[in-house]
């Protein structure tokens, strides 16, 4: 290990820490997450540096603890704090480290050859004055902003208007203006207190901090503020909170059919997404490089390569929806107007025998081989149809004039298409009528299907083309591609999570599901949901499941009862979320409490199975008795119906997540103890779990920051079992025997910290 040429100098702030880590790991500074938390992913760099090799799912302080220790450092509690949080000293250890390492260190000190180098930093300095009026003054506009939206979330109420310069900072009465939106702000714990002073400490563990003295300072005149990151967490806060307000609420509230719970679930969802995306807990291979090319596709080649069975539109792990006609005819709009197309995304796959992946732009190719008539679905339904009808020539009336063959279709059928089965096969749709997406010369194809108008000409790159040339041959026009080669599950989680930060919106789910769709467990799950594309069987999809289909068959029906929608795979979020509950624990080896969030937990409890060829999960007969155990146990739970008070579930027409995963957990906790016996104990106990279930003990937390999120969920599913007259032992010797592993003694562990902490006990 090389040692530093100059003495180590401490970072003054979790900033400079960050700052100075990322430039001498990478090159470029680190940046902090909300509350002024490091990131994972730096530290994951840090570790890369150092050439360590680590456990994907250590969480942030493990991690730093074995980089620190790597360097023979001390590392003590000072190092840490709640939340899977590393204190400034942890983060200077981990810097120190790394200096030790490299050889040189982060400050602006000379490199050995006698020169300052790129990738030396200086310690921070002070913000100035000028630069805090300006923070300031983003977080005026900012607050002002949400002061004027006329509504809170809930759509209860609304905060009183007020201007940017109403805002002062330079007493306390902003804090005041803060706790008017504070709804928006999504804060970890919400605002109290009396004075100024315990305001401002309260703001500041809402914001994320685990010690109020992280971002707060003492002023001249004895009187406190936020200090530089506290202020900068603030303004970072209130900056996500006017662009989910604009992007989502206010978005799905624009909508034809505007719904305030619709848009107060999105919402909410958004913020979830930014959490997790802070949290970045998966991460590449380490030592493995994504390679990828650029170039350029013709629409001709898109088509040969799906007809060829060469072009997987509907991987696992993509949305299985079909754009509705109006955006499919506005993209033909676009191409016929010479209009560029974002860049396909496709993954190669290591095995030559298996076809291109769409990682991204599944949507524009299949509304492009829907119009020309080249989806391979589509194709497969034709053959369909001629084998069924073969005297009505259907095969040639689809390439020649789909009008024709629609007539057909009906007259040998009896029925005439609907739209609604035109989707469903992929059929062709015409262009739309809207004189401003065709204008000029293009208003005469309006309302046509592409074999009425395949020899019309128009203007592509500059030169006159047919249709046909455009679609069916080479042509000027093409679309950009990347291919992504030699990459491994794992790296699709990087290739997704760029588009994500440039627009692509996908959720933790539709991350994971890329990540782990070689694990046949995940495929099971998903076809369980019904969250698989319309065009596979989920039996095709989820082989596993074969044997069992006709008892987890109606899961997804009944998972629809809750008001749980198909959309971005919510359904397998819950099964994921409670499978995870249920078999994966949560302690360390020395039986210490190790919490994740939501997203962390079920990723840990996959990447266990992924890496593991032992693990339980890997076998046949275990995912199976799984899957029919979640079938089972939601079934039971929604014959019950009269145990869940109705402010326990959340909503009049959707439960919320939490709160159902939390008796779904009891109840499925219960029936592997007692198979047989789970209807009548759940209908014996009702009126028991009614009243338990509208307590004040049993109510949703309002921040579901992890550790209170965990430890609603150990009381609920703990609570249930018990009152249906069985103990937490037995449930876990259960669920040990039926599926290899548990998740009790987690649960177990927190009940009892959390009643020692109270001051309660258990009879």
């Amino acid at each position: 290990m090389a040692q530093p040429t100059a003495p180590f100098a401490s970072a003054r702030s979790k900033q400079e820490a960050v700052t100075r880590l990322g430039l001498l790991a990478t090159g470029a500074p680190g940046e902090l997450g909300r509350g002024s938390k490091e990131r994972k992913a730096l530290l994951v760099d840090v570790a890369r540096r150092m050439s360590l090799s680590f456990p994907n799912d250590l969480g942030k302080v493990e991690l730093a603890e074995t980089m620190v220790r790597h360097a023979r450092l001390a590392w003590d509690e000072s190092c840490w704090s709640a939340g899977d949080t590393v204190t400034l000293t942890g983060l200077n250890r981990v810097l120190q480290a790394l200096e030790q390492e490299m050889g040189r260190p982060s400050d602006p000190h000379l490199d050995e050859k006698g020169t300052a180098t790129m990738t030396t930093v200086a310690p921070a300095a002070p913000q100035t004055e000028d630069e805090r009026q300006a923070v300031e003054q983003e977080i005026r506009d900012n607050l002002a902003h949400l002061s004027g939206v006329g509504r809170f979330p809930s759509g209860r109420g609304g905060p009183l208007p007020f201007g940017p310069e109403d805002v002062d900072f330079t007493g306390s009465a902003w804090l005041h203006q803060v706790m008017e939106v504070e709804p928006w702000l999504y804060l970890v714990s919400s605002i109290s207190g009396h004075t100024p002073d315990e305001l401002l400490s309260s703001l500041v563990l809402g914001l994320g901090f685990t010690r109020p003295e992280e971002a707060v300072e003492l002023q001249p005149d004895g009187t406190r503020r936020l200090n530089a990151d506290g202020l900068d967490s603030l303004r970072r806060q209130t900056d996500r909170a006017v662009k989910i307000y604009s992007d989502v609420f206010e978005a799905e509230l624009d909508k034809d059919a505007p719904d305030l719970g619709r848009a107060f679930r999105a919402w909410e969802e958004a913020w979830t997404a930014e959490e997790e995306a802070d949290e970045e807990e998966l991460g590449a291979e380490p030592g493995k490089a994504v390679q990828a090319k650029t170039g350029s596709w013709s629409i001709t080649d898109f088509a040969a390569r799906a007809r060829k069975h060469q072009l997987n539109l509907s991987p696992t792990y993509q949305r299985g929806n079909v754009w509705p006609n109006t955006d499919a005819q506005l993209l033909i709009a676009s191409i016929l107007r010479g209009i560029p197309l974002p860049s396909v995304i496709l993954l190669k796959s290591t095995d030559a025998q298996q076809p291109f992946e769409v990682v991204d732009g599944k949507q524009r190719l299949t509304s492009i081989l829907r119009f020309m008539g080249a989806h391979p679905v589509a194709l497969r339904r034709v053959a369909q149809y001629a084998q069924q009808f073969p005297e009505a020539d259907l095969e040639n009336l689809f390439r020649t004039d789909y009008p024709a063959f629609r007539r057909a279709v009906a007259k040998a059928t009896g029925k005439a298409l609907t739209s609604a089965e035109e989707r469903e096969y992929y059929f062709p749709f015409p262009l739309g009528r809207n004189e401003k997406d065709l204008p000029g010369v293009l208003q005469q194809m309006a309302g046509r299907y592409y074999t009425e108008i395949e020899q019309e000409r128009i203007a592509i790159a500059g030169t006159m083309e047919t249709l046909e040339e455009v679609f069916q041959q080479t042509s000027e026009y093409r679309i950009p591609v990347i291919i992504f080669e030699e990459a491994t599950p794992r790296q699709i989680h990087e290739v997704f999570n760029l588009y994500n930060k440039q627009g692509k919106h996908l959720n933790a789910e539709e991350i994971r599901n890329a990540v782990f769709h070689d694990v046949p467990l995940t495929l099971a799950l998903l076809a369980a949901a019904g969250d698989v594309d319309d065009i596979h069987d989920p039996r095709t999809v989820a082989k596993v499941l074969t044997r069992v289909w006709p008892q987890v068959e109606s899961l997804s029906d009944h998972l629809g009862q809750y008001g749980m929608g198909k959309a971005r795979y919510r359904r397998t979020k819950i099964l994921s979320w409670l499978l995870s509950l249920l078999v994966f624990d949560g302690l360390t080896d020395d039986g210490k409490l190790r919490l994740r969030s939501t997203s962390q937990h079920i990723n840990a409890f996959l990447h266990r199975v992924q890496e593991n060829r032992a693990d339980p999960m890997r076998q046949e007969a275990v995912v199976q008795r799984a899957a029919v155990t979640l079938a089972s146990a939601v079934e039971a739970h929604l014959a019950a119906d009269d145990a869940w008070a109705p402010n326990f579930r959340g909503g009049k027409a959707a439960w919320e997540e939490l709160t159902l995963v939390a008796s779904l957990l009891g109840v499925a906790l219960a029936l592997v103890a007692d198979p047989d016996g789970i209807d009548s104990r759940l209908e014996d106990a009702a009126d028991e779990l009614a009243r338990s279930t509208a307590s004040k003990e049993w109510r949703r937390p309002t921040k579901t920051q992890t550790k209170e999120q965990w430890r609603f969920i150990a009381t609920v599913a703990l609570g249930i079992v018990e009152t249906l007259g069985l103990t937490p032992s037995q449930a876990d010797e259960a669920v040990r025997q039926a599926l290899g592993t548990s998740g009790v003694r987690t649960l177990v562990a927190l009940r009892a910290e959390h009643q020692e902490a109270s001051g309660q006990g258990r009879p």
